[in-house]
């Protein structure tokens, strides 16, 4: 039978493993913190590095063709392997330095196909309108539904005249009149610090609310003409100036 010493001696010891654990417990929980922080991070900054090569990609097409990928009016010309689709979707632009989409216009759509063709990024991409998403957007990795895209479309009404064309992050949509919330205001901040003036309004990085239709976003991009701090959800699209 045993004594209230060896009882107490092995509560002691339950003690101490629970003790233990409960220590594990805790550094497992940071270090998946810490973890999900850093892979989070990886993705903020995955914009600014994805942002900088479709920039450097346009430029070296630009100098190179003397054009712009999408608008490009002779593209078949020196990109044979550029065919047009049915329903008028020329690979040709019409080559007055605006990257348009609208009806029966399909330059936004064919200008990473044209910088693939042309060896300025190692993506295959179709610039079929009709294609999935991911064949005619530069995806991102800052959340599932978020894309690059090149155009001028809807930069009078969410940026302002004089402006010709931008990088748009946002949902896919050519015309930006439906494209939705893709990243948090905090992390629009943090990347608007990083390339430019962090301020949504000026410079050439612009932060913006949503398209006129679709889905609320979780959170508004903007508070007070600047972006709302409080944003911890998605709540943004970013233009990006580069033309």
């Amino acid at each position: 039978m045993k004594n209230k010493k060896d009882i107490d001696i092995m509560r002691g010891f339950t003690l101490i493993e629970m003790a233990i654990i409960l220590v594990i417990i805790a550094i497992v929980v940071a270090s998946i913190t810490v973890g999900t922080k850093l892979i989070h991070a990886s993705k903020v900054r995955s914009v600014v590095t994805d942002f900088q090569k479709i920039e450097t990609a346009i430029s070296s097409f630009e100098t190179k063709y003397n054009a712009l990928p999408g608008d490009m009016n002779n593209a078949q010309r020196y990109l044979s392997q550029c065919v047009d689709y049915g329903g008028g979707k020329t690979c040709n632009g019409d080559g007055d330095g605006d990257v348009e989409a609208g009806a029966g216009v399909f330059e936004a759509y064919r200008v990473f196909q044209h910088l693939s063709l042309s060896g300025m990024v190692d993506r295959y991409f179709s610039g079929n309108d009709g294609d999935d998403s991911e064949r005619i957007w530069y995806k991102s990795k800052i959340s599932k539904n978020a894309y690059f895209i090149v155009t001028n479309n809807g930069v009078t009404s969410h940026i302002g005249s004089g402006i010709n064309n931008y990088i748009r992050l946002s949902t896919p949509d050519a015309e930006a009149s439906s494209t939705s919330c893709v990243i948090s205001a905090r992390d629009a901040e943090a990347i608007d610090e990083k390339m430019d003036d962090m301020t949504s309004s000026t410079g050439n990085l612009r932060g913006r609310d949503k398209g006129a239709s679709g889905a609320a976003c979780p959170s508004s991009c903007l508070s007070g003409g600047n972006y709302n701090r409080a944003g911890k959800d998605l709540g943004c699209t970013l233009w990006f100036k580069y033309d």
